[in-house]
């Protein structure tokens, strides 16, 4: 509805926005903000944001006929921003990113209020590039630490309007929660800065482009249909398998999933090692268990990747093994170890609920408790003599996807 509001009765957005906070201010004029991202520290150059945030006239964010404001953030090559005068309504933006092994974003600020906390979400259109790849749209608060992220797809080459309600960002770190959430420590009127780009669980990062225009507040968006709360466990998932059908498996998790530390992890980690007793049990080569486990991954990050890792082409099941990263996580954080359990259960029911609206209700999910850590036979033994207390080796490996394949004997 915004977007129909903001075509109808164009808005022009001049001038300089409301005074923002300090920190903002300081940000600004000079120095560096750093960024905690796992694994690495990504560094914001001030100078990058240096122009007045974008004030928010009517529905209308942004007409992105210009290019005033818009910088690439970080990535190495450097994103770049290009202006077009063939866009979906008048001139749009060409945003550009190249093959890396960095995160790479191009953003500006902006001047949120109370306006945001009434719509329903934002609006904005797309034209991608053809390819497989996604985006994340990403909206920061004034630190850049608190930060929601949704994924969009850019196979289509032709102008979409992509809609996307405040429920469907999720947000990435513990430093904030859910929108609506009582305790979010961030609303949609916080937003300070609002980013398209890669994180670094968006690997692999090949070269893409898209092209952007008009962004908008949307006053009303349509809910996502409910799907079955009922737990259907693995049925449908055990009835193709008896019935010798093609059957495709998702395995969802961070390195231990991934195969961290392991020689061969296409044949040693345990997606691989569940695919090879499956074919075995079942007498049959058409299953396939995918492997798209990240190094460094936390259950939020997946819940964001969802739309790419389960919406793109639902397979028949996904099995979500997380739990290292999100301990490590709210240590960092200092969150109360009270807190914790609640934490985690919130997470998982979140990961559950999104696979079942992303895949229309076609996958079965099967969850899979986090293997305690220690210095157990199973470990990875390092060469200086001490051992991996997190990363199972290949017996390992063999041991978890055996236990997994128990799972498979249910009638």
């Amino acid at each position: 509805m915004g977007t129909e509001i903001a075509r109808n009765r164009r808005v022009e957005c001049h001038g300089v926005a409301p005074a923002a906070p300090a920190s903002i201010m300081a940000w600004r004029e000079g120095g560096t903000v750093s960024v905690a991202c796992r694994h690495r520290r990504m560094i914001l150059q001030a100078s990058l944001l240096a122009l007045p945030a974008l004030a928010l006239a009517a529905e209308t964010v942004d007409e992105c006929e210009s290019g005033a404001g818009w910088r690439p953030l970080s990535g190495r090559p450097t994103p770049r921003v290009e202006t077009t005068s063939a866009g979906h309504d008048g001139g749009a933006l060409r945003l550009s990113f190249f093959e890396s092994r960095e995160a790479s974003f191009v953003g500006r600020a902006v001047a949120a209020n109370e306006d945001w906390d009434r719509a329903a979400g934002l609006s904005f259109w797309l034209k991608g590039d053809g390819s497989e790849n996604f985006l994340a749209v990403t909206l920061l608060d004034e630190s850049l630490t608190r930060r929601h992220a949704a994924l969009v797809g850019l196979r289509s080459k032709e102008w979409q309007q992509v809609r996307l309600r405040w429920d469907d960002f999720v947000p990435e770190t513990f430093a904030s929660d859910w929108f609506g959430e009582p305790e979010a420590r961030m609303r949609p009127s916080d937003v300070r800065a609002l980013w398209f780009g890669r994180w670094f669980y968006l690997r692999p990062w090949s070269s893409c482009s898209f092209e952007l225009d008009r962004i908008c507040l949307e006053e009303r968006l349509p809910a996502p249909p409910d799907r079955p709360s009922e737990d259907c466990g693995l049925a449908r998932t055990l009835a193709k398998l008896k019935a010798r059908q093609e059957v495709t498996i998702a395995a969802l998790g961070d390195s231990i999933t991934n195969g961290f530390r392991l020689e061969r992890p296409e044949r040693d980690a345990w997606p691989a090692q569940l695919q090879k007793l499956l074919r075995k049990r079942f007498d049959y080569k058409a299953i396939q268990v995918r492997n798209l486990g990240i190094g460094g991954l936390e259950t939020r990050q997946a819940i964001a990747l969802l739309p790419r890792d389960i919406g793109a082409a639902p397979p028949d099941l996904a099995i979500a093994h997380f739990g290292y990263n999100d301990l490590t996580a709210m240590e960092e954080r200092r969150i109360p170890e009270a807190a914790r359990n609640g934490i985690a259960a919130r997470n998982l029911r979140e990961l559950v609920q999104r696979i079942r609206r992303v895949s229309c209700g076609r996958t079965d999910v099967l969850l899979v408790a986090t293997v305690p850590a220690g210095p157990q036979a199973l470990f990875t033994q390092l060469p200086d003599g001490r051992q991996d207390i997190s990363h199972p080796h290949a017996e390992g490996q063999r041991v978890f996807a055996e236990a997994l394949l128990a799972a498979f004997d249910a009638p």
